[in-house]
């Protein structure tokens, strides 16, 4: 009886010594996301989060969820790596998205559609459980497509 005491005493002291600590103390950071419209004012293409008050053409509504690039690695990596463009998550090595090309991805499909402006333009972050041991966080993109007349 002695001995299941001593063993689960020790199975006790074990496990609280492998929980995982927590941080006394976090150091001041930011974020800044920054989505820069020029390259497609050059060509002519108009992205507004307002609505286009002008004469315009309905041409559709466009919807993307886009996630990034992930790949399973052999050991745990504990690192951010912004120059890199990666971070870990477990044994999960996973690509940061670039702001430009979420951009690139609306402007695609509108410009496919023969739009030359997408108006109602937001951004949102999302998130899906894609394997067991692995949520993404990915970001959600829409807007309405037009075709502005007097352009």
């Amino acid at each position: 009886m002695k001995t299941i005491k001593i063993i689960l005493l020790f199975s006790i002291l074990l496990l609280v010594s492998c929980s995982p600590k927590r941080a006394k103390y976090i150091h001041p950071f930011s974020e800044e996301l920054v989505f820069d419209f020029r390259k497609y004012t050059e060509k002519g293409f108009f992205i507004t989060p307002e609505k286009y008050t002008g004469d315009y053409e309905s041409i559709g509504i466009i919807d993307i969820s886009i996630y990034p690039a992930a790949a399973k690695q052999i050991e745990v990596v504990k690192s951010h790596n912004i120059v890199s463009g990666e971070y870990a998550q477990g044994y999960w090595l996973i690509r940061y998205l670039k702001p430009s090309d979420i951009i690139e991805s609306i402007y695609e499909s509108a410009n496919e559609l023969g739009a030359n402006a997408i108006m109602n333009f937001k951004i949102n972050s999302i998130q899906k459980q894609v394997e067991l041991d692995l949520n993404l966080k990915g970001v959600n993109v829409s807007g309405f497509a037009i075709k502005i007349k007097d352009k």
